[in-house]
């Protein structure tokens, strides 16, 4: 997957405030406009949630929150977003924006949006925590390290 659908992805992430990558992928194809954001078709067959969860692992989460901030900078620099809330409009409009009108940020709203970055990362991370702390439903006979294995044998053993 290109790394800048990856990177919208993580942006539908932050923006909606959806609580996770699972749920993201789940409700990617009911959405006509997420569909058009990513560049996917009607009958586009839309990645497993692990592509994201890998990617934040390869990439960092400084990196994700690095460019987090920056759209959203970019976005309050523009002045198309206050920085102060997050929301998005998928309608089509025709700009009318003055160049003149940009300003620099102010050092308060650059730390509001790499905490609000910050913040997201973390969330997805203990919801990824929370899934891999849950035992699988059946342990495969063929790994004999799988920690899951040990711990069913262990536990057959004691009763």
């Amino acid at each position: 997957m290109p790394p800048t659908v990856i990177l919208r992805m993580m942006l539908l992430l932050f923006v909606d405030d959806i609580k996770s990558e699972r749920e993201l992928m789940r409700i990617i194809p009911e959405r006509l406009d997420y569909l058009w954001f990513l560049g996917y078709q009607l009958d586009d067959q839309i990645p497993n949630h692990s592509v994201l969860s890998k990617a934040r692992k390869r990439w960092g989460k400084d990196v994700f929150v690095s460019l987090f901030s920056r759209v959203v900078q970019q976005c309050v620099e523009a002045g198309l977003v206050a920085g102060s809330k997050v929301h998005v409009d998928a309608s089509l409009v025709d700009a009318n924006a003055s160049l003149r009108s940009v300003k620099p940020l102010d050092a308060a709203t650059l730390s509001a949006i790499e905490r609000t970055a910050r913040e997201q990362v973390q969330k997805l991370d203990e919801q990824e925590d929370e899934v891999q702390q849950q035992p699988p439903r059946m342990v495969s006979q063929a790994h004999r390290a799988s920690p899951w294995r040990q711990a069913v044998q262990n536990q057959s053993a004691v009763r």
